[in-house]
């Protein structure tokens, strides 16, 4: 118990005490009972605590892919590891050059090789995998992705809904039907035992693919991950400004087994790709400041700090146009005719959304701003208007 707190799993430590509790009453361990009971109330405090808090992470996430003869079976094979929270690159670097320095050491000695990190997150070239002397790595940071599993509860709940209908259909069919042959009336019952087993598995899958509502849900049990790279279509260098221009492919990479779990890394045992085009990235990126306005809204305790660089990066952009207001004029007023219409519209109203949830935000920031502060509330309401005015005319 006292290992999972430390590591702040606190909901896992819950679920032990409750297995726990009715062992010690069966067995009259009253003290132990007592002591779980004590336990089980601090746990379910610090849950409600990290609740509160809004932030919380149990583990960072990288790719890290192995490439060149030293590695031998593995050369090739692609891992996503889990370092400690709040791990940055450097450290990332740092960590892996040691540990192969020590496995590799004999052979950098004999061939001269070394660690070598790979740029970027693209192909790896042949050359890297039939390198003889260097361990060549690739290290990528990635992220837990769950839409697949919102895609497939999605259509398990169609299914099961279609599936209850047609089962209720075929009841009333056989109360209708008075005589029926005993093989047939057999044949009936083995096939509904069967519908009603399918039935049972669908609806345990579903149980499993329940929405992920807590920071403990959306940090645990993580079968995908997902990494980002941008790219242009035409032969150039990528210019974050051009944002007409800007593609992006997604990687998802599914691990053999859902993480954490006692091992730090999980083989990638499949990998996807998405490519998606300049204004389906924008979409995407609207959507995550979206996303980012929402959580801060939701939060039991609003925290000025959090929201307000949310706010500031949304309304008072000082050198140029705040990120969502060059997507508006970028794809709904420069480059219009070049993309589909559901995708302009589906554009325009994300835009309008974002509007509303930065509105939201600065009512928010209104109330719990403190008196000192009223300068800067001031001046978020003005880069607000002045935001709603210009994109207003260009959504409509």
């Amino acid at each position: 118990l006292h290992s999972l707190r430390d590591a702040e799993l606190h909901e896992l430590a819950c679920r032990l005490c409750q297995l726990l509790m009715p062992m010690y009453d069966r067995h009259r361990m009253y003290d132990r009972l007592r002591n779980a009971v004590v336990g089980l109330g601090t746990t379910c405090q610090r849950i409600v605590d990290c609740q509160q808090v809004g932030r919380r992470q149990l583990g960072t996430y990288f790719r890290v892919g192995l490439y060149g003869l030293v590695f031998g079976e593995e050369n090739g094979r692609e891992y996503v590891v889990r370092f400690l929270k709040f791990s940055c690159l450097p450290d990332v670097l740092d960590e892996l050059t040691d540990t192969y320095n020590r496995c590799f050491h004999a052979h950098f000695a004999r061939t001269g090789g070394s660690v070598k990190f790979l740029r970027g997150a693209g192909p790896v070239p042949q050359s890297a995998r039939d390198d003889p002397a260097n361990a060549n790595i690739q290290v990528t940071s990635v992220a837990p992705f769950f839409v697949f599993e919102e895609q497939e509860r999605a259509q398990l709940l169609h299914t099961l809904h279609s599936k209850q209908h047609q089962h209720q259909q075929q009841q009333q069919q056989q109360q209708q039907e008075q005589k029926k042959a005993a093989a047939d009336v057999q044949t009936a019952q083995q096939q509904e035992q069967q519908e009603q087993l399918e039935l049972q598995q669908q609806q345990r899958r579903l149980d499993e693919l329940r929405p992920r509502e807590t920071l403990f849900e959306k940090e645990s049990n993580i079968a995908c991950f997902v990494y980002e790279t941008p790219f242009m279509r035409e032969e150039g260098v990528l210019d974050e400004g051009e944002t007409a221009k800007q593609w992006k492919r997604k990687t998802f990479l599914f691990v053999e087994r859902p993480m954490p779990f006692a091992k730090r890394r999980g083989a990638v045992v499949r990998r996807a790709q998405a490519e998606l085009t300049p204004i389906e990235n924008a979409v995407e990126a609207v959507d995550g400041q979206i996303a980012r306005l929402h959580a801060e809204l939701r939060r039991p305790v609003p925290d000025a700090k959090s929201l307000e660089p949310l706010l500031q990066g949304s309304c008072l952009v000082m050198v140029q146009k705040g990120p969502v207001e060059g997507i508006c004029n970028t794809f709904l007023a420069a480059t219009l005719d070049q993309w589909p219409t559901p995708c302009v519209a589906r554009l325009a109203a994300r835009l309008e959304q974002f509007l509303r949830a930065v509105d939201d935000g600065l009512r928010l920031h209104q109330k719990i701003v403190p008196s000192e502060m009223q300068g800067l509330h001031t001046e978020l309401v003005a880069g607000f208007e002045r935001m709603r005015r210009e994109m207003g005319a260009t959504i409509a």
